[in-house]
């Protein structure tokens, strides 16, 4: 697994989303290469919304280095990390797309969920 995930970080970022528009059936569309990495953003940007409260409380845990073991390193836990909580998601390109736009960056307008707030619970006598 961890020669994948060296052999993903070689790729470019658009590579990776048209790599991400093939993994999903829209993939099997014969869209050009610019339209493969427009549906492949779509794609990680749906994802994301999904993964990001799994992720975003953890992103200390990840050491956000250029070094390429480091990355190597946290591409092998986030990916753990996914494919444990969603087994629908294609992992390992999802976790290398999150290694090189930066959990960080990712995570910035990130909040936890408001649960157990005063009010926040639905009024019993509407």
């Amino acid at each position: 697994m961890a020669e994948d995930i060296k052999t993903l970080l070689l790729l470019s970022e658009e590579e990776l989303l048209a790599r991400l528009a093939d993994e999903s059936a829209l993939g099997a569309e014969p869209f050009s290469f610019k339209r493969k990495v427009a549906v492949g953003r779509a794609i990680f940007a749906g994802w994301w919304e999904e993964l990001k409260d799994t992720l975003c409380p953890r992103q200390r845990e990840f050491t956000e280095s250029d070094s390429a073991e480091d990355r190597v390193r946290d591409a092998a836990a986030l990916l753990d990390i996914i494919a444990t909580a969603h087994s629908n998601v294609p992992a390992a390109t999802i976790t290398v797309l999150i290694v090189k736009y930066g959990l960080e960056r990712l995570c910035s307008d990130w909040a936890p969920p408001a649960a157990g707030l005063v009010g926040s619970e639905p009024d019993a006598n509407r």
